[in-house]
């Protein structure tokens, strides 16, 4: 009988830690890629344009047209990215383009190395996992460097 008793009270005590330390997981969702942190604002005139952003070679095109600008602005910004099939942390080369399609001209070619760093927005007992970071467009290097 002392067996008995000596389990059940393991075993509410387990459970009464295991409750207290419980909790629900959020649902804060994320993206495996990498997004580009393009400061530079460019002249309504250039519209429209055609930003083309690679990391381990995947690709996203994505085209700005002049319906797309802010009425009253005489500038836009571009905010790139590219979204990863990324299982794990790893570095992957990044590119960008950004050209003017009415010019054919390059506005930004530039390219970097990104570290995916692993995240989990609910916390680590909780998923989702994902994997990815931000970069920034360096024009006085005419580069992509990771943010601090």
């Amino acid at each position: 009988m002392r067996v008995g008793v000596a389990n059940l009270w393991c075993l509410a005590i387990g459970a009464t830690l295991l409750g207290a330390c419980a909790r629900d997981c959020t649902e804060v969702g994320c993206l495996n890629g990498v997004g580009i942190d393009i400061t530079q604002q460019f002249p309504v005139e250039l519209l429209p344009v055609e930003s083309t952003t690679c990391a381990d070679k995947i690709c996203n095109t994505q085209k700005i047209e002049i319906g797309q600008a802010a009425p009253g602005r005489t500038t836009f910004g571009i905010g790139p990215s590219v979204v990863l099939n990324a299982d794990h942390e790893q570095d992957v080369k990044v590119s960008v383009v950004i050209r003017s399609l009415s010019t054919g001209e390059a506005l930004i070619s530039a390219s970097g190395i990104a570290h995916l760093v692993r995240s989990q927005p609910n916390g680590g007992s909780c998923g989702p996992t994902c994997y990815g970071t931000s970069l920034a467009y360096d024009a006085a290097s005419n580069t992509l460097v990771e943010q601090q």
